[in-house]
């Protein structure tokens, strides 16, 4: 976790991945969803495109369904042709089985 939390002070948009899950998780930490989701946000706003996708599935998990669709949209639009493996992932292993459209 120290080093997620200096790789977040050195701009890492990964690190916010990481420190979110692990809290989401319970990764070395109590779960703590309020963290996690404080620490997708944030990446999140500063271009952390996976920030969206985790933000997602943990409001899947919450079964806050509206706000899974928002992230979810968010995640889509602004994915780069980099990210299409990992958004046609997403779209398997959440989104179909949960009966979800990006509508």
């Amino acid at each position: 976790m120290k080093y997620y939390l200096k790789a977040i002070k050195l701009g890492s948009l990964s690190a916010y991945v990481n420190v979110g899950t692990m809290y989401a998780e319970g990764e070395g930490v109590k779960v703590n969803n309020n963290k996690a989701f404080q620490y997708f946000k944030e990446g999140a706003k500063k271009g952390g495109i996976s920030c969206y996708s985790r933000m997602a599935k943990l409001f899947n998990e919450q079964d806050n369904i509206d706000n899974s669709k928002k992230c979810w949209k968010r995640y889509f639009e602004q994915s780069e042709e980099i990210e299409v493996l990992e958004a046609f992932y997403y779209i398997i292993q959440f989104i179909k089985p949960n009966g979800l459209t990006l509508e």
